[in-house]
């Protein structure tokens, strides 16, 4: 389990949901699935308290068009793949600390029943 530093602020997009076009096998990206993704930034969010003003902050706006960019438009095998695209993208974007990206693919083609695979990764700015 990560321990993260509890003097950072976390901006926590939850639930986000997309179709897109992903998969090991070529039946996955020509019918498409269902995805979700979960963001947290890892930043500090004093001074757009203190000033009220959305430049000070990430604008989380941003980050749904980022994440339901690299989903929906894109196409990649892994789910890692799609994580680490997110994960880049938001990192170059802005001055944070870290970033947490859960990637979730509902009903993936296993002979059993599941409900979603996901993959979960953390990165820092280095």
């Amino acid at each position: 389990m990560k321990v993260i530093d509890k003097s950072y602020d976390v901006i926590h997009l939850s639930g986000m949901s997309f179709f897109g076009r992903h998969g090991s096998l070529s039946i996955e990206r020509k019918i498409g699935n269902h995805y979700q993704a979960n963001i947290k930034i890892y930043t500090n969010t004093q001074r757009a308290a203190q000033t009220d003003t959305i430049k000070k902050t990430v604008d989380y706006r941003d980050i749904f068009n980022i994440v339901q960019g690299i989903i929906e438009k894109q196409s990649f095998t892994l789910l890692e793949t799609i994580a680490e695209r997110i994960a880049e993208k938001i990192l170059a974007a802005y001055n944070i600390y870290a970033v947490e990206v859960a990637v979730r693919k509902y009903h993936p083609p296993l002979s059993g029943i599941v409900d979603f695979v996901e993959v979960i990764i953390y990165r820092k700015k280095e």
